[in-house]
């Protein structure tokens, strides 16, 4: 008997459920910061064997990736001859790649961040039927600058506007020391922010700005689907799972918004948000 994963042991359950956040004035930065409290996976499954089998080198941990990710942020000047600006950083140039791996290197497979949180491998001294558990913790956040410049008026554009969106995917896995995964379980959840934003005295913007959730619940909100056996049937998820080498999505993010695509007009303009 080779060593397996018993049938129907593996179990994910939400620990913390995560929740978006009202906008954050990070005033040393000047920026408005998006973020949500944590979410909390806990997986466990059991393997079993003949006595005596030795089970070094198996893993068991979460694999994450991120399908897509809406990303922009609308200025506006103080008039309308102030100019308006969009800052893109979803789509291309700013985003190069749509989906990405959450870990810490390229050529990492199984989420590894933060510290603590890296897969559970077996050495020698486990024993045989052995249940065996990890853990996925994370909580995204983004921070747009409250003004920019408009190059075509030379005037101060004022945050008025961002939305954000990201859809993950974590699976549970176990890997043989031959390298083989087994997709165990797979669940879904998502991050969405739209917020309408103003600063209360244009006369001093360091005052507290006023905001507005707009899109209701559905689009301010954090959800977290059910588990489902297996890994996912979506080919977009499928082709990053396991792959060799897959940009990171810290990576992948950190171009984006070093290199956001910048639009900019004369008046207070309603830009395409969608390119």
């Amino acid at each position: 008997m080779t060593i397996t994963v018993v049938p129907n042991s593996a179990a994910i359950s939400v620990v913390t459920r995560p929740t978006v956040q009202a906008p954050q004035l990070d005033a040393q930065r000047f920026s408005m910061v998006l973020a949500s409290t944590p979410i909390k996976l806990r997986g466990q499954c059991t393997l079993t064997g003949e006595l005596g089998e030795d089970p070094t080198g198996w893993m068991f941990g979460f694999i994450q990736v991120e399908l897509f990710e809406t990303n922009w942020a609308y200025y506006q000047g103080k008039s309308n001859t102030d100019g308006s600006t969009l800052m893109q950083y979803g789509h291309l140039p700013a985003r190069v790649r749509r989906s990405c791996r959450d870990t810490l290197r390229p050529t990492s497979v199984f989420y590894d961040f933060p510290e603590g949180f890296s897969p559970t491998v077996l050495g020698r001294s486990a024993k045989l039927p052995q249940q065996i558990g990890a853990t996925l913790y994370d909580y995204p956040y983004m921070s747009h600058p409250m003004t920019v410049l408009n190059s075509l008026t030379g005037k101060p554009n004022y945050l008025h506007e961002a939305q954000m969106e990201w859809p993950f995917c974590d699976v549970l896995c176990a890997k043989d020391p031959a390298g083989s995964y087994q997709h165990l379980l797979h669940i879904y959840w998502n991050l969405r922010w739209q917020v309408r934003i103003q600063p209360s005295s244009f006369s001093n913007v360091t005052k507290p700005w006023n905001y507005l959730q707009i899109a209701g619940t559905a689009g301010n909100a954090a959800n977290v689907g059910l588990p489902s056996k297996g890994g996912p049937s979506d080919h977009r998820f499928t082709a990053l799972l396991t792959a060799p080498f897959v940009p990171t999505c810290n990576d992948v993010g950190n171009q984006a918004y070093a290199n956001p695509k910048i639009e900019e007009r004369r008046t207070w303009y309603e830009f395409d948000v969608r390119h």
